[in-house]
């Protein structure tokens, strides 16, 4: 029969493997007239996931191909997010990770053409090659029209406060820690203090 101190690294080694990375990208958040994605470019590993927070004015995020700036793909939209002004919405929006294939995307707002003043993104980016974000976000200027989906599709919408996906304004600063393994959930902590300092060796 297993030792009980075998048992709990076993429960450690779940709750490490169990926990998925989460990177956040503010969509606004510097003034209430902010037109971009911060970060706009980030690295982000098959079975990690992306939380979009969402500031003033009214945004929303769709994948596109690169070749067709500011129209979608059909893959990811998140619909429509209004919060009030000086404020974070309650609600964010949460996608999954499965490919290291670039994700590229844009604020499908009209009412002050975003896609078109620069509200674009990447997810893995290429690394070489013709493909960047700036080339990406010049076409953005030239495209005649923003489309959109008429349903969210690609993610979920997770309340800004729920602490099974979406982490809390302190857990924030701790993503780029998380990105290099080096943050586990506190019920991984705890099991580890108890495997290592209470239980004896057996």
């Amino acid at each position: 029969m297993p030792s009980l101190s075998r048992l709990l690294a076993g429960l450690v080694s779940l709750a490490v493997l169990g926990y998925a990375e989460m990177q956040i990208i503010k969509a606004g958040g510097n003034g209430d007239h902010d037109l971009e994605f911060h970060p706009d470019s980030i690295t982000a590993a098959v079975g990690s996931q992306v939380q979009f927070e969402w500031y003033p004015m009214n945004h929303s995020l769709a994948s596109s191909t690169y070749d067709n700036v500011c129209e979608p793909d059909g893959k990811i939209f998140s619909g429509y997010f209004d919060p009030a002004s000086g404020t974070m919405d309650k609600q964010t929006f949460v996608i999954n990770i499965t490919s290291t294939e670039p994700i590229w995307y844009y604020c499908t707002q009209e009412y002050y053409t975003h896609c078109q003043n620069g509200m674009v993104g990447v997810i893995n980016p290429p690394t070489s090659g013709p493909q960047t974000l700036a080339a990406y976000k010049a076409a953005s200027a030239a495209a005649k029209k923003i489309g959109d989906l008429p349903a969210a599709v690609g993610g979920v919408v997770v309340d800004a406060t729920s602490s099974a996906m979406a982490p809390s304004a302190s857990q924030s600063a701790m993503s780029s820690a998380a990105a290099s393994g080096l943050v586990l959930p506190w019920q991984g902590l705890a099991l580890c203090a108890i495997a290592i300092f209470v239980l004896p060796q057996q």
